[in-house]
């Protein structure tokens, strides 16, 4: 029943993520060519390098701003269109794209993403609705895309120490919502005894699954895409 919905929407919002930023490095990397042309035919080699160095911290900047803000619109997105589907496919999506934004985009975008997109979700209704537990949820991805980060992302990390750490980013994340909502929060906030009931269900073991799964789609997906957009 998952892999159906799941492969289907998450490669097809893929894909668009991956067209818009396409077409947004092409667009940057036009000016920035025109932009050290010009300056090369001044003829003023330090103008030209200074510009030069200025200009690729904007185009990366921009790339950045590009790639960050629609991988959030896009986890998002998959959330409010996944979320009849249950945890599983909403985690696994979620858990996902968490993992192709910061093995592909990098750190900061990977965190970016990990903080804002519970609250994006709270405030559009398609996230758990007590406020307390966004903060939580936005330092079990942080620490998610951390370990990946740190585990993954480089090229010595490549092979069987690349699934260790998928392993340990999603052991990691577990561990952290589980004692800071499960452990934590339904022990110090005045909550309802089906509430409890619920959060406790919801942020134990089905975590450590949904981002096992969200982990390894991300590590097979990234090389390829890495490979086409020649990263």
């Amino acid at each position: 029943m998952v892999p159906g919905p799941f492969l289907f929407s998450f490669l097809y919002a893929l894909i668009v993520y991956f067209d818009i930023v396409a077409k947004a490095d092409r667009k940057v990397k036009t000016i920035y060519f025109h932009h050290c042309w010009v300056d090369s035919r001044r003829g003023n080699d330090y103008n030209y390098e200074v510009n030069a160095k200025k200009k690729d911290f904007m185009m990366k900047k921009t790339l950045w701003i590009t790639q960050t803000a629609v991988l959030t619109a896009l986890l998002v997105l998959l959330q409010s269109v996944t979320k009849a589907g249950g945890q599983f496919l909403t985690g696994s999506c979620v858990n996902a794209v968490l993992g192709v934004a910061v093995l592909y985009s990098g750190l900061w975008s990977g965190v970016t993403v990990a903080v804002i997109s519970p609250f994006l979700a709270y405030a559009l209704g398609i996230g758990p609705q007590i406020v307390p537990v966004i903060p939580a949820i936005a330092v079990g991805n942080a620490v998610y895309v951390l370990v990946l980060y740190f585990l993954c992302f480089h090229e010595k990390f490549a092979g069987w120490r690349q699934w260790i750490g998928w392993i340990c980013a999603a052991l990691c994340k577990f561990l952290a919502l589980y004692f800071l909502v499960a452990q934590l929060l339904c022990r110090v906030l005045p909550l309802a005894e089906k509430q409890i009931a619920t959060l406790t269900a919801m942020f134990s073991w089905p975590q450590l699954v949904t981002a096992l799964i969200g982990g390894v789609i991300a590590l097979l997906i990234v090389p390829v895409l890495r490979k086409s957009f020649r990263r």
